[in-house]
């Protein structure tokens, strides 16, 4: 990026004086961005949040009376700390089932959203 200025001689209201030669300078910077080939190109890492969202069978099978059990795990893969709402939508296979509970609560909330959704 090259950026210049001048001297307006006009808008200072003074009439020319010493050389005109060195009345204007410029200043150059690099823009550098992810991915090229500059070796001297180290743009500053940006600091993103990176959630990690998870699901798992808690038993490998469910039980005789249809109990199933599942964990949602969510991690923060990111030194950047996540402050605010976060709405994860699960569906269920075959509609919404006869029942369901969530945990741990307070402070996660769950609740039906839909036909087999939960949120």
């Amino acid at each position: 990026l090259r950026n210049c200025a001048a001297y307006n001689y006009g808008a200072g209201g003074k009439p020319l004086f010493g050389s005109q030669q060195n009345d204007r300078g410029c200043a150059s910077i690099s823009i550098c961005r992810r991915g090229d080939r500059d070796r001297d190109c180290r743009p500053p890492v940006e600091k993103k949040v990176d959630l990690i969202l998870k699901k798992r069978a808690r038993t490998p099978v469910c039980t005789a009376d249809g109990v199933c059990t599942f964990v949602i795990d969510i991690i923060n893969n990111s030194s950047v700390l996540y402050d605010g709402p976060l709405t994860v939508t699960d569906t269920y296979l075959g509609g919404a089932p006869a029942s369901s509970s969530f945990g741990p609560t307070p402070p996660w909330t769950c609740g039906p959203n839909g036909p087999g959704q939960f949120r």
